[in-house]
């Protein structure tokens, strides 16, 4: 606002704003910062004479450029490939890098069942308890109590 300006309430306020976006007044004329850009079919005034009038058709290259822009940028964002795509990616990585390391695991296991069970370093007492869990065989002096 003007130094000076004695406007209150609305008035100061839609004098401020005024003069700081773009609007259209009466006469067809976009208002930028108190500078006046004549259209085509407007009418020449004092604060017009100057200007070269603004051709819409100059207008619709930038228009279709900021409009595609905004497009890719919000693809880039939300799109299936952009970030969003990219962090669900990462947490679908970090729960396989777990997945992974429980199946290695479980490998590691099954290798070491296998290792002494092997031909060469036969360990009895595992052979034994394997047979008796899983075929379910039992020793000579052994008595078997099945309850329900």
């Amino acid at each position: 606002m003007r130094a000076g300006s004695q406007l209150s309430g609305v008035g100061a306020i839609f004098d401020f704003l005024a003069k700081r976006i773009i609007f259209l007044d009466r006469a067809n004329q976009i208002v930028i910062r108190s500078g006046m850009i004549r259209f085509m079919t407007s009418r020449v005034s004092s604060r017009t004479v100057g200007h070269a009038p603004l051709r819409l058709r100059r207008l619709l290259p930038a228009t279709v450029m900021a409009l595609m822009m905004i497009g890719l940028m919000t693809q880039a964002l939300q799109g299936d490939r952009g970030l969003r795509g990219w962090m669900d990616l990462q947490v679908e990585k970090q729960e396989r890098a777990k997945e992974l390391a429980a199946l290695k695991a479980q490998n590691a296991e099954l290798q070491n069942h296998v290792v002494r069970l092997s031909d060469e370093a036969l360990d009895l007492d595992f052979l034994d308890e394997r047979a008796r869990l899983v075929l379910g065989l039992t020793g000579k002096n052994e008595q078997v109590i099945i309850s329900n």
